[in-house]
């Protein structure tokens, strides 16, 4: 009994994985399977084969967004002109540091601690060459703007999924709390689309937390949607690509001419940090506002235009 109390007393409070919520569905189980064959069946998996030759499960608590990012760059054939070990040339979570440390910040230190927002992910990528737009989901489907917001999202989705030249994947930026699990901001790459059910599969990096899962695609929209507690911002998604890969065409899109180098203008650490509640999720603190971030939905840009 003593020997029991003093176990109880000396070990740390730890985890072994979560529950999924009713509303999500594991890829492993029955369902899941039958959703995968469906969906295969439909041409709306075309995105996963590559993806999951490269899934890879968080080494850090923080490190969604590293672990996502080099994934989907190890998904497109990538080469970092950088070594790895030994000969080889490869995408690891501890090579996606920034090169410009000094203008930016994006130290490995400052990820493990803090993690990466919405923006600084769009910086990281682009500070490695990446070809990557970001796109806000800054409406609710509650709001007319976030219907259309929504029919964008999904034409994309289905369109991504369903070409077999894995040269684009999207990543999304979302609220876990929103989907009913632990946590709040969470990176995972999109590895599926199920049309005629609406189902989008997210190969969620942090697999000692969850498995991979279908989720519906409004739900999904609606925590991307999700207000950041931190800045009052939503998150979004990305679409990431190969430099010889046109950009998806859509009139929402705008052009950003500074897309070559790491933007200069991201003061991020001079600026006061939130602390984040817990360290057991991924962080995913959006607490300052990069200079070139705004929001991308049609909404906001059809006003711009008007």
């Amino acid at each position: 009994l003593n020997a029991k109390r003093f176990l109880t007393k000396a070990m740390p409070q730890s985890f072994h994985k979560r529950p999924l919520p009713q509303n999500l569905v594991a890829l492993s189980s029955s369902a899941g399977k039958q959703y995968f064959r469906e969906a295969l069946g439909e041409g709306g998996m075309e995105c996963f084969f590559p993806l999951a030759e490269q899934f890879v499960t968080q080494s850090e608590p923080s490190y969604c967004s590293l672990s996502t990012l080099a994934m989907v760059l190890n998904a497109l054939n990538y080469d970092p002109k950088k070594v790895w070990k030994g000969a080889w040339r490869w995408v690891s979570e501890d090579m996606l540091h920034c090169e410009t440390q000094a203008v930016c910040g994006h130290s490995l230190e400052k990820v493990q601690k803090h993690g990466l927002s919405f923006s600084e992910f769009e910086s990281l990528a682009r500070c490695h060459g990446v070809n990557i737009l970001s796109r806000r989901a800054c409406h609710s489907l509650k709001e007319e703007c976030g219907k259309e917001g929504l029919e964008e999202f999904e034409l994309l989705v289905d369109r991504i999924s369903s070409t077999d030249q894995a040269k684009t994947f999207l990543v999304t930026n979302f609220s876990r709390k929103s989907l009913g699990q632990t946590g709040d901001g969470h990176y995972s790459p999109i590895g599926g689309y199920h049309r005629s059910r609406r189902l989008v599969l997210i190969l969620d990096v942090a697999r000692f937390k969850y498995p991979p899962y279908w989720v519906h695609i409004e739900d999904l929209w609606e925590s991307m949607a999700a207000i950041d507690q931190a800045t009052g911002l939503t998150r979004g998604y990305f679409i990431v690509s190969t430099w010889k890969e046109q950009q998806i065409p859509t009139a929402k899109e705008e052009k950003d001419e500074a897309n070559v180098t790491c933007p200069p203008l991201i003061r991020t650490w001079e600026m006061t940090h939130k602390t984040r509640a817990s360290s057991a999720d991924c962080s995913d603190d959006d607490s300052h506002i990069h200079h070139q971030g705004h929001c991308n939905s049609y909404c906001q840009q059809k006003e711009r235009r008007t």
